[in-house]
């Protein structure tokens, strides 16, 4: 591959990220049918200390159209090749929110196999990988059900959930993310050795104080919970809470 090809490769992947830039690379995982756009504007509220790179997933957004991930585990090989690829040395850490964070730590074991474990890792709205998860069957809704599952998460803006045109289009790559998730089966890895987080919200139905304490045995390193008022989308209401946490967290392993 060319160097052309590979920049344009990497583009794909992180498409808001400018080279070069200052700050700790922390590469933000979105949620089930979410894209790179949901951080976008993360990267100037965390310069210049942190780098945020917004990854984009197959299958949405500026990659809508191209083939959706077979499995989690093989989604994040193709991730960990394409960080690798963009921070070939030195520090960077991961954030995954809600189906993000299950990729995220995927990719963390992923890279650690590699030699090149993220010096932090922080998941948000998610389980801890080895916790049974009720299987929901999201990906066998209608288009109805499936409009109102995601309406009482408030993940998805009233005008795209009211737009019948909107959502089926977007329902293919929705569905296909959560039939990955229901399909995970969490396998043995090696435990990481690198400072974890996991956050919340305190009336996330699905996801209790005990599920994200959980994630503690998934690290040999130091390990920090914290719940922030909210619902499943805790992070948008408490936006300025949420990256005045990433910022101390990320800084204090950094300093």
């Amino acid at each position: 591959m060319t160097q052309d090809a590979a920049r344009r490769a990497l583009k794909k992947w992180f498409p808001f990220s400018e080279e070069p830039a200052p700050g700790l690379p922390l590469y933000a995982l979105p949620h089930a049918g979410g894209g790179a756009s949901a951080y976008r504007g993360w990267i100037a509220e965390l310069a210049p200390a942190i780098r945020v790179v917004p990854v984009q997933l197959p299958g949405r957004e500026g990659r809508f159209g191209e083939p959706l991930p077979a499995s989690l585990p093989a989604l994040a090989a193709e991730a960990a090749r394409a960080v690798l690829g963009h921070t070939p040395d030195g520090p960077f850490a991961l954030f995954g929110h809600s189906m993000g964070a299950l990729v995220a730590y995927e990719l963390a074991t992923a890279l650690a196999a590699a030699g090149r474990a993220p010096t932090a890792l922080v998941v948000s709205g998610f389980r801890a990988p080895q916790l049974l998860r009720d299987r929901l069957g999201v990906h066998l809704m209608t288009d109805g059900q499936l409009r109102e599952h995601l309406r009482a998460l408030g993940g998805s803006q009233s005008e795209i959930l009211d737009d019948a045109a909107m959502l089926e289009l977007l329902a293919p790559t929705i569905r296909a993310d959560y039939r990955m998730c229901d399909d995970y089966v969490c396998g043995y890895h090696p435990p990481l050795e690198l400072p974890v987080s996991a956050i919340g919200g305190t009336n996330d139905s699905r996801v209790s104080a005990e599920h994200l304490q959980a994630w503690q045995m998934v690290t040999t390193g130091p390990f920090r919970t914290r719940r922030f008022p909210g619902g499943h989308f805790y992070l948008r209401d408490q936006r300025d809470e949420v990256l005045e946490f990433l910022a101390e967290e990320l800084m204090g392993i950094h300093r």
